[in-house]
């Protein structure tokens, strides 16, 4: 059967209210004060009841609207609703709803927090509000809502989740120190909490978070223990936790173990992903991208992210030494490789980044660094001809003299027929000999030298030697 239309309601109402007057009009009771009391009364309780019916009709009206998604017309109606009713919190809730599909947060906010203010322990209330803040990303303001909901809200249940949800987005914002504190409360206000695996899961993450791996396997451990009799759709949530904890810790059989079990379940392609995300491998890969891209300031960004993990330093270190350097920061990015190759495992990758961060130390005038890590080199490959070349003329730049021509004739023999290296050689011997004072090393040295162009040089040496 059709449902009248609103109009038709009121004027049905309009004619049984003129009736009820015409009969009142042919009584005696007219003449009578009491009798005008009990009418004015009869029509005043007749009339805020009609106009209830009005507004409780309007909102049902809206409602259709809305479950159409007609949502400009369930928004007119909830709003003569609320005209009609303006202190009814349910048809606040419903306008804060249909702005939220009209995308309208704002608005949508403004709404909810009237229904709060007019019903402060409506629960269904506090939810929608939190996901509108989370849709803004004002997690701030989000989690003051959530806790506001913790403090109104009598069913614990509720006030589990208000709270558990509350320290999730702490620790997307980095307040890990906080929400672990959030947590000690919780327990400490609802004992049952402690042993509550989902109490326990966040538990779980917030340590993760602060990178305390040991104390997030113990608690993730514990709601594991409490759920493993469970079907595996409502256990893998804390399976997965447990894995992750111990891929992060580097408990590898561990983990494998406790993956394998919900390996087919959505949250085993979620702990894929994760232990993908996890290491510096992701990060890098994104610093990569915008080294090439050329957007240094962003991928110096993802490899510091990279460096917070822990893991892969040898390549962390490196790729900031190669964006150090692009920056035209040098001396920064050559003691970045010296970190990398500190880090490196591989003895022949290690000597090589060394030998890249000895041309840096050079290239930015850090003579002392360029000594240091020649040794190092040296160490493992003593005939290194460039690694002595750069030795020689850092110890020469020193100022120590002695060390510089005792590294040259080290040098020297490994030259083999190499004119110009093995001029260059006995020039810098020479000038290093004229420093410390040995005239007759300085004169020895300068003779020696083949190659024009420095041999230009010795002669105008072996000149200033004979005027002494």
């Amino acid at each position: 059967m059709t449902r009248p239309s609103m109009q038709h309601q009121g004027a049905h109402a309009r004619k049984k209210l003129c009736t009820f007057a015409a009969y009142l009009n042919k009584t005696k009771y007219m003449r009578n004060c009491k009798a005008s009391l009990w009418l004015l009364c009869g029509l005043t309780s007749f009339m805020v009841n009609l106009q209830a019916q009005s507004g409780a009709a309007a909102f049902k009206e809206g409602e259709q609207y809305r479950k159409n998604k007609q949502y400009d017309l369930a928004l007119q109606k909830y709003e003569e609703a609320i005209r009609i009713e303006p202190t009814k919190y349910q048809y606040y809730v419903r306008k804060g709803d249909v702005l939220v599909q009209m995308k309208r947060q704002n608005e949508a906010i403004e709404a909810y927090r009237k229904a709060l203010e007019l019903n402060p322990g409506a629960d269904v209330v506090y939810a929608r509000l939190a996901r509108s803040y989370i849709n803004q990303k004002n997690y701030s303001a989000a989690i003051d809502i959530l806790n506001q909901a913790y403090n109104k809200v009598q069913d614990v249940n509720a006030r589990l989740k208000y709270k558990l949800l509350a320290i999730r987005l702490m620790n997307v914002q980095g307040q890990s120190s906080q929400a672990l504190s959030e947590i000690s409360a919780l327990k400490a206000a609802i004992p049952q909490a402690a042993n509550d695996p989902k109490v326990l899961y966040a538990e779980g993450e917030t340590q993760l978070a602060l990178g305390n791996t040991s104390a997030a396997i113990a608690a993730f451990q514990a709601a594991y223990d409490r759920t493993r009799d469970l079907p595996k759709a409502q256990n893998a949530k804390f399976t997965y936790g447990l894995a992750l904890a111990h891929y992060k810790a580097g408990n590898t059989q561990e983990y494998e173990r406790y993956a394998k079990q919900i390996e087919d379940t959505p949250y085993g392609r979620r702990l894929k992903a994760a232990v993908a995300k996890s290491g510096a491998n992701y990060a890098l890969r994104l610093a990569q991208a915008y080294y090439k891209a050329g957007a240094l300031d962003e991928a110096l960004e993802y490899v510091r992210e990279a460096e917070k993990t822990k893991d892969r330093l040898n390549l962390v270190y490196r790729m900031q030494g190669m964006i150090l350097y692009r920056k035209g920061r040098t001396a920064e990015a050559a003691q970045s490789l010296i970190q990398a190759a500190a880090n490196e495992t591989d003895e022949k990758n290690r000597m090589k980044i060394y030998s890249t961060a000895l041309k840096m130390q050079y290239m930015s005038s850090d003579y002392a660094s360029v000594i240091s890590t020649a040794d190092k080199i040296l160490e493992k490959n003593p005939n290194d001809i460039s690694t002595l070349q750069y030795k020689a003329q850092a110890l020469y730049m020193t100022g120590r003299y002695g060390e510089a021509i005792a590294t040259l004739e080290r040098l020297i023999p490994l030259l083999g027929t190499d004119a110009i290296k093995t001029s260059q050689a006995y020039f810098l011997i020479g000038l290093a000999a004229r420093k410390s004072g040995n005239t007759e090393k300085a004169r020895e040295a300068f003779g020696k030298v083949t190659f024009p162009t420095f041999k230009a040089a010795a002669k105008v040496e072996l000149d200033k030697l004979g005027a002494r």
